[in-house]
Parts: structure tokens; C-alpha cells; sequence
């Protein structure tokens, strides 16, 4: 089964699929970076602020609906932004990027596929490091030791903490209900 893990986000966004066979074993398959796209839009005569944050709306979901559709996760894992931004700008920042994910979720619910879990940032650190508070650099040497097969040291520095909290969501739900439904009900898994 492939699992999809997304550390969703207005400017950085992480992209993390793992492959979970039927015995539980875990690898992870790919990862990507998502750079939400700055400027003007073309053709437009006057700028302002909401016309760029459409257009890079429109590319984060352009992007992260092609990786869905290219690698058809069974199971998707999103971890929400907090909220809890200390400025106007951060916190409408965090508002479009849980709504562009929201309207995603939705889509592809009518359609049918595939299902989808949220989670909160402290779900994501609690999976990597068996608490809620640590370091960002704490969770990448915390997911990076879990998979030391995967070539850590290629990924982009600007992305890595992203894709790092990727696959903590994703191991949020490792053993929850839908995990377990569409591994066929095993409840044990070998890490």
C-alpha cells in the first residue's frame, strides 16, 4: 500500500511516500519539495497581494494533485498548519494552505479516493520523537535514524524539515482504523 505523508504549506510544503507491505515493513518510496511560485501573475496590470497569493495557490494545488494522481496513494496524511502565527500575514498564509488541502480533501472524496487523516504538528512530533515538543533538528535526526536506507544527505536543506515532518504524519497513523483496514486488519507492525 502507498501511503502519502504532506507537511502542507503556503511557502515550503514537504511530500513523503512510503510503501507499507502486508507484513507492516516500511520504506520510504519518494520525496519531493514544493516551492510555492513568487511574482506577478502575467497580464496583470495592477498587483496586489491577493492576486499572488491566487496564483500560488493555484500552483501548490496544481502540484501536490499531480503527485496524487501520478503515484495513487491508498491512504493521505496532512499535517495542518497550527494557526497559531504571531502576525496577519503568517496566519493568512496558514488560512489559504489549509484551505487549498480542504478543497483537495473534498475533491477527491467525491471521487472516491483516496482517504484522508489530518493531524496536528503536535501528532506529527509525538510519532517521531514520543512527545509533543522537540526541535525541528530533533525530528529530522529522529526520522532520518528510523530510515537510514533513504539518502537523506541528497535532499534540498530548505526542504528537508518539511519532508521529515511528512513522514511523521504518516507515522501518526501508523495502526489507526483506516491503516489497519486497508493493510487487512494486522495490528502489529515491524518497524
Amino acid at each position: 500500500m502507498l501511503v502519502m505523508g504532506i507537511d502542507i504549506a503556503f511557502d515550503k510544503t514537504g511530500i513523503s511516500l512510503m510503501e507499507v507491505s502486508h507484513e507492516g515493513k516500511q520504506h520510504i518510496a519518494g520525496v519531493w519539495g514544493i516551492e510555492s511560485q513568487k511574482g506577478a501573475p502575467p497580464g496583470k496590470a495592477h498587483i496586489y497581494k491577493s492576486d499572488i497569493d491566487c496564483q500560488r495557490a493555484q500552483y501548490l494545488a496544481s502540484e501536490v494533485r499531480k503527485l496524487v494522481a501520478d503515484w495513487g496513494p491508498l491512504l493521505i496524511v496532512v499535517e495542518l498548519p497550527h494557526g497559531g502565527a504571531k502576525g496577519a500575514r503568517a496566519a493568512r498564509c496558514m488560512g489559504i494552505a489549509t484551505g487549498v488541502i480542504g478543497a483537495l480533501g473534498a475533491v477527491w472524496k467525491d471521487r472516491g479516493y483516496p482517504v484522508i487523516r489530518w493531524i496536528t504538528p503536535g501528532d506529527g512530533k509525538v510519532a517521531a520523537l514520543g512527545k509533543k515538543s522537540g526541535s525541528k533538528a530533533e525530528v529530522i535526526k529522529a526520522i532520518s535514524e528510523r530510515y537510514p536506507g533513504f539518502d537523506w544527505d541528497s535532499q534540498k536543506a530548505k526542504f528537508l524539515e518539511h519532508i521529515c515532518d511528512s513522514v511523521a504524519a504518516i507515522l501518526a497513523v501508523e495502526n489507526c482504523d483506516v491503516w489497519l483496514a486497508l493493510l487487512g486488519g494486522k495490528k502489529s507492525f515491524e518497524k
